[in-house]
């Protein structure tokens, strides 16, 4: 069991998962933390829910809980090929998809943690599209939270590729690598974009990764 009136995010993860190997961490405090009898599964799930944190290992077993986008890894290459079909490593770029950022319909959701365990939220952009969540960690005050949804609210809104591709197991592509797209029909097209997820699966046919392409890097 885990307990303390307040402890730092690096701290808690060494004590519940003993002889973890730590990466990039958040400067985080946790208030009034408890994990009771939780297996660690559990609290990197509540992490990730409760406080937005990106939390992945790496190839060597080392563990990033940070922010999103705030750990930037290596480059895995991926090229397009006309009508976003894709070649060599990649199987699938259905749901790949370029825009312009005009078309951007977004709103953005920024939530404060303090040290003393209070929070303040704010909300920023336009109904009717996708909606994003932000976390901070003691901000001045809301004027200070509305200028960093803000700073998000145009990072998203980019000329650029945005969706899904479905790949096999090789590259190798963890949340925080940079996608690099080769787009040899429309080269003004091609760019770095941040992975903000993979999920890995397999079946009779063999591994597949499904690569979510996020923002500019």
């Amino acid at each position: 069991m885990f307990s303390k009136k307040e402890t730092a995010l690096t701290d808690c993860l060494n004590s519940v998962l003993s002889g973890i190997n730590l990466g990039a961490t958040a400067d985080l405090t946790l208030k009034n933390f408890v994990v009771n009898n939780k297996p660690a599964s559990w609290l990197l799930g509540y992490l990730k829910k409760e406080y937005g944190l990106t939390i992945f290992f790496d190839i060597n077993g080392k563990l990033y809980a940070g922010k999103a986008n705030d750990v930037k890894g290596e480059t895995v290459k991926y090229r397009l090929q006309g009508n976003e079909r894709l070649q060599g490593n990649v199987i699938s770029g259905d749901e790949l998809k370029y825009q312009m950022s005009e078309d951007v319909k977004l709103k953005v959701k920024a939530i404060c943690y303090y040290r003393d365990g209070t929070k303040i939220e704010g909300e920023l952009g336009e109904d009717g599209g996708e909606q994003k969540t932000f976390y901070y960690y003691d901000v001045k005050d809301a004027t200070e939270l509305k200028a960093l949804a803000g700073e998000e609210l145009k990072r998203y809104s980019f000329t650029g590729y945005r969706g899904k591709i479905t790949t096999f197991l090789l590259p190798y592509a963890l949340p925080g690598m940079i996608a690099s797209i080769d787009d040899p029909v429309y080269q003004e097209r091609g760019g770095e974009y941040f992975i903000e997820s993979v999920e890995t699966t397999f079946g009779t046919g063999g591994g597949r990764r499904r690569v979510e392409i996020g923002i500019k890097a």
